[in-house]
């Protein structure tokens, strides 16, 4: 009865310590009397928008207890309800590294880990299941009995989750043996969290980490993540794997620059390629414990086939600490990225690609101060896409005088990234963008006849051109010795069309091309 009790005052008092928004136009900062309040996924549904997040509600009696909470707000950001996941057991985390959260029962499924608050401190990998009125259906937590793991911190069993084409769930972190190597981890579940296998990559790497995974229609799937052969985990470089069905490996790729990478997300793109978004840094330290260094932004398009490069991107200058949370590509193949950069969140940062790989705009978000307190820093964790072809964001913004206080964010820009009039329209697209591609097309959008040049060693060459619907319509073979080819297009109606670059039947290069009248 005492525990009933204790999580009705809780419930009824959460509303209390969560006040109702304060509007900057189509800003909302939420003030939350707890600390680390964090605002990590989100979702549009029925013209709501429903974030995920955890924060630590301050139970007088209890240390610091991170729970899970849930939150509804209307079209305008205002608030409809809260939902606290309250548990006094343990400290939480919410994957914020683009996961999955809308299930296919209308539900939500959320994704993270947990520590235990007493000694061992062991860290769980968590999934927690909700219905369509996020209510609770089942919380289930996963420990590996195996004698060789340790399962402590900095151990971090499920940094992100995606649904997977039997609408079961495959998480992806990594645990540390106690020999002191830390092994990549991949954890596949049915639909209702039931383990179905399990596999480690790189055993005999010091240190490797996924932190982003994707499904193909196929029902394989392809992993992203750290990888380091050294004691020195900021040599470590960006690995690209793929598997079958049952996590065993089918191709793998490294990419990076020559000290160690930051985050790292993986998407679908509507064409059937992968692409990756991660930051490079080829001067990054470790000051006081922490990675301290200098980061640029990098793209790269893959063959799924083959997991080469289509084309990849170069993007900015070297920025302090530049890091990167969430990457989405639309159904119309182009991209919003989010990050910060600076010693504490101090800039958080939105990228718009367009369908080709360009960058359309970049926009930094310097966080005004709010009824006169310091609120400058900020980060931005999770973003969709709206039906007006704008975008929803949120996050969190940290005060500049306490490391965990703070305020959850949720901002609604227009689809050039402003939030409110008068807002700079300028793109803000820095000098030094650097696109490699291995096929492009010359006029793009064209009406009669286009060029297509190839930046790749092609004996055996083809191009073929397929419309909306996947139907070949088009093959043109490339002559010997040559990087470009021109043909005419005349007969294709008016629309866009795919047009790829192929060599004894392997993928080279792909692009996107507009017929016009």
């Amino acid at each position: 009865m005492k525990k009933i009790i204790l999580f009705l005052i809780i419930f009824l008092n959460i509303n209390v310590l969560i006040a109702q928004p304060i509007k900057f136009n189509r800003m909302h900062r939420y003030t939350v009397s707890a600390l680390a309040p964090h605002f990590n996924q989100l979702i549009l549904k029925n013209n709501q928008y429903i974030c995920f997040g955890h924060f630590d509600p301050q139970i007088p009696g209890y240390p610091q207890r991170i729970s899970p909470i849930g939150a509804k707000f209307d079209s305008l950001g205002n608030v409809i309800s809260w939902f606290p996941f309250i548990d006094t057991n343990y400290n939480y985390c919410i994957s914020s590294y683009n996961s999955d959260t809308k299930t296919n029962d209308d539900g939500y499924i959320i994704n993270g880990f947990a520590v235990e608050n007493q000694s061992p401190y062991t860290n769980y990998g968590f999934l927690m299941k909700l219905d369509s009125n996020l209510n609770m259906q089942w919380r289930r937590y996963y420990y590996d009995t195996d004698p060789n793991s340790l399962w402590t911190y900095p151990d971090y069993p499920f940094l992100s989750l995606k649904i997977t084409p039997d609408n079961g769930f495959i998480a992806v972190g990594n645990r540390f043996r106690n020999s002191g190597v830390s092994t990549a981890l991949a954890i596949k579940f049915d639909s209702l969290g039931n383990q179905q296998w399990i596999k480690t990559h790189f055993e005999n790497k010091i240190f490797s980490r996924y932190v982003s995974v994707i499904a193909l229609s196929s029902e394989e799937y392809v992993f992203f993540g750290g990888l380091d052969t050294t004691s020195n985990p900021i040599n470590s470089d960006v690995v690209v794997i793929k598997t079958d069905s049952i996590g065993n490996i089918i191709w793998q790729k490294t990419f990076g620059g020559s000290k160690g990478d930051g985050s790292m997300m993986l998407q679908n793109h509507p064409d059937g390629s992968v692409m990756l978004f991660y930051t490079k840094s080829d001067s990054a330290v470790i000051s006081q414990g922490n990675y301290d260094g200098y980061y640029t932004l990098q793209f790269h398009k893959l063959s799924p086939l083959t997991g080469d490069t289509i084309w990849s991107l170069s993007y900015g200058d070297k920025k302090h600490n530049q890091d990167t949370y969430s990457f989405k590509v639309f159904p119309d193949g182009s991209a919003l990225a989010s990050g910060s950069y600076g010693n504490y969140w101090d800039v958080p940062w939105l990228l718009h690609l367009n369908r080709e790989g360009s960058v359309d705009w970049y926009k930094e978000y310097n966080i005004v101060p709010l009824s006169g307190q310091n609120y400058f820093r900020g980060a931005i964790f999770d973003l969709q896409q709206t039906s007006d072809t704008g975008f929803v964001v949120c996050g969190q913004i940290n005060n500049t005088d306490t490391a965990y206080g703070g305020h959850c964010w949720l901002m609604k820009i227009d689809k050039d990234g402003c939030w409110q009039a008068n807002c700079d329209t300028s793109n803000n697209i820095q000098s030094n963008v650097k696109i490699e591609s291995s096929l492009e097309v010359f006029p793009n959008p064209a009406s009669t006849e286009v060029t297509a040049t190839y930046f790749s060693d092609i004996e055996q060459g083809i191009l073929e051109i397929y419309n909306t619907m996947g139907t070949k319509l088009m093959e043109v073979k490339l002559p010997k010795g040559q990087n470009s080819h021109k043909f005419s297009v005349a007969h294709l109606a008016k629309g866009y069309y795919k047009v790829i670059l192929k060599e004894k039947g392997i993928l080279k290069g792909q692009v996107s091309l507009l017929i016009t009248d």
